[in-house]
């Protein structure tokens, strides 16, 4: 068939489809995400399109096929529809009815990524001072083996889970310096989930410019990142529309060999209103958890930060063992201990002498709320959604079941020792 198109319409029927978008459609997302493709020409009555990668080309076809399609027909009714071909950059790209070669859409210069420091990272948060031991020990030589070589699919994406105040974050902060000061090419990106959410949701808020100008913040931020850090994903749960985002986006890193380190308070199987498909992309990689602070751990933790404070020479040892020894789960409750010690110190001018801080301790011990046991939470999931308590602990297979016993099995590993 002869194309029906002069070689000026050949150059300008991407770019009209592109204006029409922008000028009627009512989601900027639509003109931001079909912008990235370069127009190459016309094979019979059908337009050929390049995509920049295999994420984009599948996205096309299962979002904005029939979009591009009518809007195409709208321009011309001669156009049938569209053939797209990947971006292969070590090939010329041609065009044999016309000999034209690919005209691509005028692109903003491209930024230097290469940064000093993220705004978001906490001085304090290094690989030097992370205290190794027994709970951690897993997750921080993992750590440092994916700093110093990210990319690696057996370890991608990496998870990193457990409890409050245990050194998730610190370790995730101490991947992000590490990248920072040895790939200094690459565009390395650490967030909190909760920044994440904002980012994608901005996208639909506000006028036309604004979502055009959060669209492109979006892609730059993340889309264009080498390297990938989420802290506390468990925030995205319920969020359907960002978990779709996150998931396409961890198709894309994994396609290209980028390394993705995600981190959250709980292990992936314990989602209650998370994707299935994010949920199976979480567990692909390598999946660590930091456990609960031991005895020796707790040790070293205290003698390092409490290293300004003054003991009785006699007593030094026999203190951090007594502190030790407190029924302390994670490096909060520890540093909240190591305030109360250095507030009576510094300002009521106490000596940190033994039976001080055994009285310390003991007022610190009544404090604490009382301890849940695993019945005590079985029976209260059970009466919260209806069932039977004893059908929760039973073998019995059944969906009404299936929801009150991932929670109830949740809440006990959270708040008792029980897993």
């Amino acid at each position: 068939m002869e194309n029906i198109f002069s070689v000026l319409d050949h150059v300008n029927v991407w770019q009209n489809l592109l204006d029409v978008l922008e000028k009627e459609s009512d989601n900027p997302v639509d003109f931001a995400f079909l912008e990235a493709f370069q127009f190459a020409g016309i094979e019979g009555s059908f337009v050929k399109l390049i995509a920049p990668d295999h994420f984009r080309q599948n996205w096309l076809e299962s979002h904005y096929k029939a979009l591009v399609e009518t809007t195409l027909r709208k321009i011309d009714p001669a156009i049938e529809g569209y053939k797209v071909s990947i971006a292969n950059v070590d090939r010329k790209i041609e065009i044999p009815q016309l000999n034209l070669q690919a005209v691509p859409l005028p692109k903003k210069p491209k930024v230097s990524h290469t940064k000093k420091e993220l705004p978001s990272l906490y001085c304090h948060y290094s690989f030097d001072n992370f205290i190794q031991g027994h709970c951690n020990e897993v997750a921080l030589k993992t750590s440092m083996a994916i700093a110093q070589n990210p990319g690696e699919k057996s370890m991608n994406p990496l998870y990193l889970y457990g409890s409050t105040g245990l050194g998730k974050t610190h370790l995730m902060q101490s991947m992000a310096r590490y990248l920072l000061a040895h790939r200094t090419s690459d565009h390395i990106v650490y967030r909190n989930a909760e920044q994440f959410l904002n980012d994608a949701v901005a996208r639909y808020k506000g006028s036309f410019e604004e979502k055009k100008k959060a669209i492109a913040h979006y892609s730059e931020t993340y889309e264009k990142a080498d390297i990938l850090l989420l802290d506390d994903i468990h925030i995205l749960e319920k969020k359907e529309h960002t978990q779709e985002l996150l998931l396409h986006l961890l198709d894309s890193f994994r396609l290209h060999h980028k390394q993705v380190i995600l981190c959250s308070d709980r292990k992936p199987a314990e989602f209650l209103q998370m994707s299935e498909k994010l949920i199976s992309r979480f567990e692909e990689g390598l999946t660590v958890s930091i456990d609960a602070l031991d005895y020796s751990t707790r040790l070293e933790i205290l003698k390092n930060k409490a290293s300004d404070l003054s003991f009785p020479k006699e007593e030094e040892e026999s203190i951090f063992r007594c502190i030790a020894s407190l029924p302390i789960s994670n490096v909060r409750e520890l540093e909240g201990f190591i305030s109360k010690m250095r507030a009576n110190q510094e300002l009521m001018k106490k000596t940190l002498s033994l039976d001080f801080i055994q009285s310390l301790a003991h007022i610190s011990a009544n404090i604490e709320s009382p301890s849940l046991t695993p019945q005590h939470i079985i029976e209260t999931t059970a009466s919260t959604f209806g069932v039977d308590s004893s059908l929760l602990s039973s073998k019995k297979q059944n969906q009404s079941l299936s929801l009150p016993r991932k929670m109830a099995m949740y809440l006990c590993r959270e708040y008792t020792s029980e897993t």
